[in-house]
């Protein structure tokens, strides 16, 4: 049995920012090796940016690594790989590249999703109060093509993991409630209604990964897990004891095909 992960942010709803700023600036900037990032132009392509603002300094150094780590686990997994970049930016642009990659290196921040950018000149290019304000550090999470911001805070707050991960979660696999199912995939849930577990049996016609949502009836997002499938029949079963008698809809996202199924708790 898979038990699902439960953000504890999910539980609260989708805002996940500490002020009203709702969509990214978009920047173009060259990274410390060179190389040009146009920030919408990565998010259209399906990625999704963790941008780092740091002096840096003491109290960086412990919200930035919590990001840094999260995110590089998000982007480990099936499914999600190679999505998820990490910017690190120095916010006055008065550090240079060398500087910077010595103080992620000595924090153990890297390098395996890490770009350095120094923000030159002045912090400008890359510019902080695009994204509310300043504080340090400052962790902003952005993505899909609407180009939401999904996370964005400063100073201690900014060492949130649950809210790290709710973000990312919610930036790589946006919701698609009342969606149609796919007209290819067939999917059964028992028992319905569901007591302590939800068994799905599906059939695929190829080796890909799922990802299961299960969403309340008001369109909160209450837990999710994913899996690999193999051509044929697959099956799944959900832990349900931490959900409470209700109406639910499970999500299942694979590869092209999507579908949702209702389904009710009753113990």
């Amino acid at each position: 049995m898979k038990k699902l992960l439960l953000p504890a942010l999910l539980m609260f709803g989708l805002s996940l920012q500490s002020n009203s700023q709702t969509v990214a600036t978009n920047f173009t900037a060259t990274d410390c090796n060179a190389n040009s990032h146009t920030l919408f132009t990565e998010l259209d392509n399906g990625d999704v940016v963790v941008l780092a603002w740091v002096m840096p300094c003491l109290s960086c150094v412990a919200p930035t690594k919590t990001a840094y780590n999260i995110a590089k686990t998000y982007n480990a997994k099936p499914g999600y790989a190679g999505r998820v970049k990490f910017y690190l930016i120095d916010d006055l642009g008065n550090h240079n590249c060398t500087y910077l990659s010595n103080w992620a290196s000595n924090n153990n921040i890297g390098p395996d999703i890490l770009t350095v950018f120094d923000n030159n000149p002045g912090g400008s290019v890359i510019d902080e109060d695009d994204y509310g304000g300043t504080g340090m550090p400052h962790i902003a999470i952005v993505g899909g093509t609407d180009h939401k911001i999904f996370f964005n805070k400063f100073d201690a707050s900014a060492n949130d993991p649950a809210g790290i991960e709710s973000a990312l979660y919610l930036a790589l696999t946006p919701a698609s409630v009342g969606g149609a199912a796919s007209a290819n995939t067939k999917t059964t849930l028992f028992p319905n209604p569901a007591k302590s577990t939800l068994n799905v049996a599906y059939k695929a016609e190829n080796t890909g990964t799922a990802v299961f949502e299960i969403v309340d009836i008001t369109g909160r997002r209450v837990a999710h897990t994913y899996e690999t499938y193999a051509p044929g029949v697959n099956n799944e079963t959900i832990d349900m004891t931490h959900l409470a008698n209700g109406t639910y809809f499970l999500l299942i996202k694979g590869n092209s095909a999507k579908e949702t199924l209702k389904f009710n708790i009753l113990r």
